[in-house]
């Protein structure tokens, strides 16, 4: 199974753009780090590491496995605080609209569709995002109970 991942992922002319897309995540990274809070922050940093690791020559290998790994984690995290701290049933559309990309994308890829990469960048955008909102919210909560504005 895997020399036939590898076969169909080496073919992957679009592996920079969802290197590239990946990057995304610099920007929560550095609203996190920034309010110092490093135990999302880190898991985060981690997680795009292994993501721009593994979508720089996509392979079947351990740098998928720990992509995997990292990217799960995160999402359920994020997933996590998107829902019991933000609390707020807009933001509930954002988590499915980013699970959605996602699986449509996987299915895509499978079906040998050219333009699954799309949805995936599509999707780094989406979590992106939802990843900004939650370190955003978790920042001012913080500065809240310290005095700040």
């Amino acid at each position: 199974m895997s020399e036939e991942f590898n076969n169909k992922i080496i073919k992957c002319k679009e592996a920079p753009y969802l290197a590239l897309s990946s990057c995304f995540f610099l920007y929560p990274l550095y609203i996190g780090f920034s309010c110092q809070v490093y135990n999302y922050s880190i898991p985060l940093l981690f997680s795009w590491v292994a993501s721009v690791n593994y979508w720089r020559n996509p392979r079947h290998s351990w740098r998928r496995d720990v992509d995997i790994s990292f990217s799960t984690i995160s999402c359920i995290m994020f997933s996590y605080l998107f829902i019991f701290v933000l609390k707020n049933p807009i933001y509930y559309m954002n988590i499915v609209g980013a699970y959605s990309l996602f699986r449509k994308s996987s299915l895509l890829f499978e079906q040998d569709c050219p333009h699954w990469w799309k949805y995936h960048v599509l999707f780094h955008l989406v979590s992106s995002w939802n990843t900004y909102i939650v370190l955003q919210h978790v920042c001012l909560s913080k500065a809240r109970e310290h005095g700040g504005s």
